[in-house]
């Protein structure tokens, strides 16, 4: 059996969010499960006052009551918290409670539940000596990059200017030079 948890923030519009909540329970009519209601009351003025005379399967309503009024989403986002801190293990709906109430005529909701059986959990093991070589691999990698190729460049470098020098030396006007 699931279990569905319907989160909705709102402010100060209690009588629309009975609405909403009437809704859901026509909708939810054939469904198997339990369903929970979690409010999220944005620092509303107004003293919560929720209609659920016709409502039977919505009844486990928990309202958190915000201090500051944070907007819609932010209110969203502390009731996903909230959810996450109590490990709540269900299907989790986000209806939003402004008093934009659609008709649900005409539109169907298909969802299929998929349910997975775990075939095995192996632990992850390290072999030490793979590992070791990958090391010993890395270590010599870095080795040529930090030592091998500069040492390349400056022994090249050396090499040209020794060849520069002799072919300097090798050259008429400077053998004139140095006679005189």
């Amino acid at each position: 059996m699931n279990n569905f948890i319907i989160l909705t923030p709102t402010f100060n519009d209690w009588k629309s969010l009975s609405k909403v909540l009437l809704e859901i329970e026509k909708n939810i009519k054939g469904l198997k499960g339990k369903f929970r209601t979690l409010i999220v009351d944005d620092a509303s003025n107004i003293k919560p006052r929720l209609h659920l005379k016709n409502i039977k399967r919505l009844r486990k309503i928990n309202i958190i009551t915000l201090k500051k009024n944070m907007g819609s989403q932010k209110s969203i986002c502390i009731g996903l918290q909230y959810l996450k801190k109590t490990k709540a293990k269900a299907i989790i709906t986000i209806i939003d409670s402004d008093g934009n109430i659609t008709s649900s005529q005409g539109i169907e909701i298909t969802s299929t539940i998929t349910t997975h059986e775990l075939v095995s959990v192996d632990e992850f093991k390290l072999d030490p000596i793979q590992e070791s070589i990958y090391s010993f691999a890395t270590l010599i990698g870095c080795f040529t990059l930090l030592l091998i190729l500069p040492m390349i460049a400056y022994f090249s470098a050396v090499y040209k200017e020794k060849r520069d020098e002799e072919a300097r030396l090798g050259t008429p006007e400077w053998k004139e030079s140095q006679d005189e």
